[in-house]
C-alpha cells in the first residue's frame, strides 16, 4: 500500500517540473513505476491521451488508445511553499511577480520559475541589490496554468 505523500520528494518534484516543461504536461516516460504511483496517489497527476485530450472525455468519444500521466493543477500548487504561491498568483499583466519574500523569489529563480528584469527589461542574472525585478520565465506561465499560447507571447516579447 502506498501513501500519500504530503509534499513532494526530489524525485517526484522532478518528474512534476519536467511534466511542466512538456508541450503537453506529461510526466516522463522514463519516470519510475513508484514515482508514477506516488504521483498518482497524491492526486498531482490525471490520464491524458498522447496529444493531452484528458481521458474521461477520450474515453468518452470513444478513444482506447494508450494513455499518458500529466501533471495536473493540484501537481502544480504541490511544487511551491504558500508564499511562493502566492506570488505566482499575484503576478501581473506582464509577468511581474508582486513584492513577496526575497527568499521565496529566489527560490522560484532558481527553478527557472521566473527571471529578473532591469528597467529596459533586459534579463539579468541576478536581482541586483532589489534593482531588477522578477517576472515570471515560460516555466513560470506554465506553472500558474497559463494557456500555452500566452505563454509564448510573453516569451516573444
Amino acid at each position: 500500500m502506498t501513501t500519500t505523500p504530503a509534499t513532494p520528494t526530489p524525485a517526484h518534484r522532478r518528474a512534476l517540473f519536467a511534466a511542466l516543461a512538456d508541450q503537453y504536461g506529461r510526466i516522463p516516460e522514463n519516470t519510475t513505476p513508484r514515482v508514477r504511483e506516488a504521483l498518482s496517489s497524491a492526486e498531482w497527476v490525471s490520464e491524458v491521451t498522447p496529444m493531452g485530450v484528458p481521458a474521461l472525455l477520450a474515453r468518452a468519444a470513444g478513444y482506447d488508445g494508450p494513455f499518458r500521466l500529466a501533471i495536473n493543477s493540484s501537481g502544480r500548487r504541490a511544487l511551491f511553499t504558500e508564499s511562493q504561491w502566492d506570488a505566482l498568483l499575484g503576478v501581473s499583466a506582464e509577468g511581474q511577480l508582486p513584492a513577496a519574500p526575497w527568499p521565496s523569489v529566489q527560490a522560484l529563480h532558481r527553478a527557472g520559475v521566473v527571471e529578473y528584469r532591469d528597467m529596459r527589461g533586459r534579463v539579468q542574472a541576478h536581482d541586483g541589490g532589489g534593482r531588477n525585478r522578477a517576472y515570471l520565465t515560460y516555466l513560470g506561465w506554465r506553472a500558474v496554468g497559463q494557456p500555452h499560447d500566452l505563454a509564448l507571447a510573453h516569451v516573444e516579447n
